[in-house]
Formats: C-alpha cells, structure tokens, sequence
C-alpha cells in the first residue's frame, strides 16, 4: 500500500529538517476559533482528553499538551513516532502511537476521546473506502457530543499545479520525484511523461466531502470553506499562491 512511501519519506529527511518542522498556524487559528463557538464553551471543561491523527513529528502534539490534561499522538510513520518520542520524553501527558488510521476505531476503547484533531491527515487517504473506515473509527472513540475537527485542500476549478504535480480524472495529486534507485521501494509508483510520480493527496470538492461524513453517521456542527487560506502542495515552497487548494474546517460530533 502507498502508506509506505510516507515512512520512506520520513528516513529520507534530515534531522535538522525534522526538528525544524513548525506549530501549524492554521491548526492553531482553527482550533482557537472553535474555542469562540458554543458547541465548545459550553463543554469547556469537558475537553480533557485529546487525540491527534496524524501528528508526525509532534509540532503540534507538544502545543496541544500545553492546553490540555491528556494528550495521544498517532502517525502511520514509526520514525515520526520515534522523533517524537525522543523529542518530547519529559512531557508526561503525551502518548505517541504508531498507528494506520484505519485501525484507529479498534485500537482505543470506545468513547475514549473528548476532541479529536485531525492534523492534515484526511487528504492522504485515497479512495472512499477508506475514509469511510476512518470516519467510522473516529465516530467510535470519540465521546457523545465530543467533537472531531478536521482541515482539508478541497479541490476547486480554480486549481493549477506546477509541472511537479499532476492531477488525475478521480482527484489524486501526484507528486513527481528527483530520483528513483530501486523502483520496488516504493507503492503505486508511476511513469508519466518521463518522470516518475507517487500520490501525495485526494482532493474533494466540499460538497462531496461533507457527504461522505454524513454517510458515516456523524453530525456536522460546524463547516466553513475558506477559499484564500492556502494549504501548500510543495514542501519545498513557503509562500502560497492563488492557485494552490483553499482548505474547509469541518466540526462534526458523535450523538
């Protein structure tokens, strides 16, 4: 499966590189905004117990610790997980678990979480079925009216990509690589046009994301597409362009 290509992309990067991965601004302006709404305040003191899908290195883990009495940190990656392990030792109440997120449902006790963060991990699974065993997973350990935030690219008209990337008909971006040396390495490589591509994210138009959540028995309390706040295919770039995905912030809830 594709999964592998993220570990091996986590073994590829530098040290440096990884200790140098910042607190997601966006993260923490959504969550911050979700703060201000009643289905929050009026439970504040409910939020204790926190989990993040896909945390890697543990930028944001470590800010959530910082708010909240219990945090769990879960990443497909077993070298993100050990980073972050390593990184974050004498926090006592982080936990980081190498985890698929299409195991999670079986892999806590049922209701474990009163707020689940789903930390820019719902565009990396690629087809519908696996979403749908994701929001399954995510409806099953999070507590009645606890509240499941997720940030998403949605896919617009308004969406041009660089010779880097290509886009297919069923929304999957690919991503092109520099070097290929072993072509077993890797899952669902592809030759196109010369170059060798792997697939990095599924874009969704809004619509059809908020009904695949809706299929999956959770209620959504909160949704806002916000079409110049960026989220940037190319990790190699810092700065935004009008052109790259506009994300939407998704609260829904177990009732």
């Amino acid at each position: 499966m594709y999964w592998k290509n993220f570990e091996i992309n986590y073994q590829q990067l530098s040290n440096d590189y990884l200790n140098s991965i910042p607190v997601s601004e966006s993260l923490v302006e959504f969550l911050d905004e979700i703060k201000n709404l009643s289905i929050y305040k009026d439970q504040d003191e409910k939020f204790k117990n926190i989990l993040e899908m896909g945390c890697g290195v543990g930028s944001f883990t470590e800010y959530l610790a910082k708010n909240y009495q219990r945090v769990v940190g879960c990443d497909i990656s077993e070298t993100a997980i050990k980073k972050a392990k390593a990184k974050f030792l004498t926090l006592p109440n982080i936990e980081f678990k190498s985890l698929n997120a299409q195991n999670v449902g079986e892999s806590f006790p049922l209701d474990s979480f009163d707020l689940v963060i789903d930390s820019h991990l719902l565009h990396h699974l690629l087809n519908a079925n696996e979403r749908a065993i994701y929001f399954k997973g995510l409806k099953s350990l999070v507590r009645p009216n606890g509240l499941i935030l997720i940030e998403t690219p949605y896919l617009s008209k308004n969406n041009i990509f660089t010779e880097k990337f290509s886009l297919d008909d069923t929304g999957i971006l690919w991503e092109s690589i520099d070097e290929v040396r072993n072509q077993d390495q890797y899952c669902e490589l592809k030759k196109m046009d010369g170059s060798y591509y792997l697939p990095k994210w599924r874009l969704m138009d809004f619509l059809s994301l908020e009904d695949e959540i809706k299929k999956s028995g959770l209620v959504i309390k909160y949704f806002m597409v916000l079409e110049n706040k960026k989220i940037i295919p190319d990790k190699d770039r810092n700065y935004s362009m009008l052109c790259d995905p506009g994300i939407v912030r998704i609260v829904a809830s177990k009732e």
